[in-house]
């Protein structure tokens, strides 16, 4: 075989500065050491982050079949998967207790801007009223032996069944 019919070899990964390689579609598919860190804080740093597949896929640029792959042959990468899916479920639940409690909020209405070319926001402020079915969710799950959407009946004792003369004849 001689050189100009012989197959060309890719370049490899680190040839490329560390940005990973990218498919046609502009995804990554070479995995990243700095993926972990990333996702980590990214996972800290945003409260409505859940660390669901598609989130991930999102902020990491990749398809979900990287995704998987990553997560099978890398376990630091695994791992930062675990720890993002706990920060998201430390959110959930912090959401969950405001919903269930009733929360005050601040919330920005609108942005207004003004003749002197400053802009000025308007803020009001929000009270949600407590919400019984959060609050009924949190109990029967965090303590399911006092809080229950089923009663559990247990019956105890003997019964005794007798037959008479004139029953016999039924038999």
């Amino acid at each position: 075989m001689d050189k100009k019919s012989a197959p060309k070899k890719r370049p490899s990964p680190k040839a490329k500065k560390g940005k990973g390689r990218k498919s046609v579609n502009g995804q990554y598919t070479d995995y990243q050491p700095g993926f972990c860190d990333l996702l980590k804080s990214y996972a800290e740093g945003d409260a409505e982050f859940y660390g669901t597949v598609h989130q991930i896929c999102k902020l990491l640029n990749c398809s979900i079949q990287s995704y998987y792959n990553w997560r099978n042959n890398h376990p630091e990468f695994a791992e930062a998967v675990k720890y993002a899916l706990f920060i998201g479920s430390q959110n959930c639940l912090k959401s969950l207790y405001e919903r269930a409690n009733g929360v005050s909020k601040t919330v920005t209405t609108r942005v207004v801007e003004q003749s002197d070319g400053k802009t000025r926001r308007e803020y009001i402020s929000v009270t949600n009223p407590p919400d019984t079915q959060a609050l009924k969710f949190i109990l029967t799950n965090r303590d399911p032996d006092n809080w229950k959407d089923k009663v559990d009946v247990k019956q105890s004792g003997n019964i005794v069944i007798t037959f008479e003369e004139q029953d016999a004849g039924l038999l």
